[in-house]
């Protein structure tokens, strides 16, 4: 049995895993991952939000949770989007972003879970990233400077400027990006 046989042989044998699941996104082509942690970074008016935003109005029917320790989303931004504010919950979390991250992933309520507030503990990213597993939700962190890349509980990381008109988005880590895809435009 040549190499390729004794290969396809061994491939036949793994258990089938199913790709991991993503939010739909026109301008990620993978989309972003469900059941994980991604970070979107920029400057501050560099446009995460508007970022998140669209892929908001790209998924109607999703249920969102906005927390940030001091809320400065401004709702009519939402609407602008075509978001309707009744599947937006927005928590103004003080000191307690991640208790009220975990409370709102156990509520198995919400389908994106938005975060602009810094958690920086492995262990704290970590109790999220199983928490969004359980739930299959998706949680989005919101900051101005990248995490260290080796943070291993984030599934992907991404870079948001402006450029011109739009958006440029950079991917920095990627555990389900192919190769090569590494930066849009929006």
């Amino acid at each position: 049995m040549d190499v390729k046989a004794k290969l396809e042989l061994l491939r036949g044998m793994l258990p089938n895993i199913p790709a991991r699941e993503s939010l739909p996104s026109s301008f990620l082509p993978s989309g972003i991952p469900k059941s994980a942690l991604t970070e979107i970074s920029g400057s501050e008016g560099g446009g995460k939000t508007e970022f998140i935003l669209s892929l908001l109005s790209e998924n109607l029917n999703l249920r969102v949770a906005w927390i940030e320790k001091e809320l400065t989303a401004y709702p009519w931004a939402f609407l602008q989007c075509g978001i309707e504010l009744h599947r937006v919950l927005f928590v103004e979390s003080g000191a307690q972003a991640l208790w009220c991250a975990l409370q709102v992933l156990r509520s198995q309520l919400f389908d994106v879970v938005v975060v602009n507030a810094f958690i920086d503990s492995e262990k704290q990213l970590r109790r999220l990233q199983l928490e969004s597993e359980k739930v299959r939700a998706s949680v989005l962190f919101l900051s101005q400077e990248p995490r260290r890349k080796q943070m291993w509980p984030l599934a992907l990381q991404l870079s948001v400027s402006r450029q011109g008109t739009g958006l440029k988005i950079e991917t920095l880590k990627s555990h389900h990006l192919s190769e090569g895809a590494k930066s849009w435009a929006l």
